[in-house]
């Protein structure tokens, strides 16, 4: 009698700790569409706030309307993750705080610092799951994008006079600071508030989302000629994991080149790698698949919590167990 409460009572924890666990692990449809929607908002205004700020006009305006637009956005990120410290709002506050008091380095730091606290906190698919396609991210801009980016390059688009905010050209020199495919992914997927960009998740497919997005982040860039692209390449390859797609996704050009001199790439500027990183290594199909490089440190941290709490309930389990043989309470 009392060995068959024991089995029940172990098989009951464990079926409440499956329970708890996957309840735990799988928010419900309703939950992921509001994380999904803050967070790309606020990742949107943080990436629209750092693009404008960098830009050679530096339009106060336009980072302005970003910081007010993730304000919006921060109460929703907070309310997904069940978090009563406004550390995210203080943040946004701190910022606008900064920048109105015309401290812009300060302000573009904080910026790319939130940046990084969004990717490591919240986001799962980083970087594309299949290698991205220069012909589809091609296709996808000149149908979707041009009528009012142009070519990206400063040419207008047949629709840009008549927007109400003028776009950024994507090969301003000083986008190399904030651009990354991500951040373009991140804006395709969200749109921008109060403006004429919308978001293109119900329009574009995942893989033609990501393929455009390289393929902007690869504008500002010529592929080398084709002795420096064999030179290139004999310095690369080797550290083709240090420059796989979830890393080439989330770094902006200034953080690829700074990658490039800590991996003892003997370059001074670095122009001619990084273009090689942006229009030649992510399409010739051999850069490094994504693997555990693309699972975020906050994924990590919560599957080892999880098991080392199955293995804790486990040894309990079995540690009562055995106690009680020991007083002759089971047999």
């Amino acid at each position: 009698m009392r060995v068959r409460y024991v089995k029940k009572l172990i098989i009951a924890c464990l079926l409440c700790l499956s329970t708890w666990g996957e309840a735990y692990a799988r928010a419900s449809k309703e939950e992921k569409a509001q994380r999904r929607a803050s967070y790309w908002g606020l990742f949107a205004d943080i990436y629209r706030a750092r693009s404008c700020l960098d830009s050679p006009e530096k339009d106060s305006d336009c980072v302005t309307r970003a910081l007010r637009d993730a304000s919006g956005h921060v109460a929703g990120v907070e309310a997904a993750i069940d978090t009563d410290d406004k550390e995210f709002s203080n943040e946004v506050t701190d910022i606008q705080r900064l920048f109105a008091g015309g401290k812009l380095s300060e302000t573009s730091d904080r910026l790319q610092t939130l940046r990084d606290k969004l990717i490591i906190d919240f986001a799962s698919n980083t970087a594309p799951v299949v290698q991205p396609s220069r012909e589809l991210g091609l296709r996808v801009y000149n149908e979707y994008c041009a009528s009012c980016h142009g070519d990206g390059l400063g040419a207008e688009g047949r629709l840009t006079s008549k927007l109400r905010f003028k776009p950024v050209p994507f090969a301003s020199p000083d986008r190399k600071f904030s651009q990354s495919p991500f951040g373009i992914y991140g804006v395709m997927v969200h749109g921008v508030d109060h403006s004429e960009m919308a978001s293109m998740l119900d329009v574009l497919s995942v893989d033609e989302l990501w393929s455009a997005a390289f393929y902007v982040a690869s504008l500002p860039h010529h592929a080398p000629e084709a002795e420096d692209v064999e030179t290139i390449s004999v310095k690369i390859k080797p550290l083709a994991r240090e420059f796989a797609l979830s890393t080439l996704a989330i770094s902006t050009d200034e953080e690829l080149k700074r990658r490039l001199l800590r991996s003892g790439v003997a370059c001074d500027a670095c122009d001619k790698e990084v273009s090689y990183l942006r229009a030649v290594w992510p399409w010739t199909g051999s850069s490094g698949r994504l693997g555990d490089m693309a699972e975020s440190p906050r994924q990590k941290t919560e599957s080892r919590a999880l098991v080392l709490l199955l293995l804790a309930i486990i040894a309990v389990s079995a540690g009562f167990y055995i106690v009680l043989r020991r007083t002759g309470r089971v047999e």
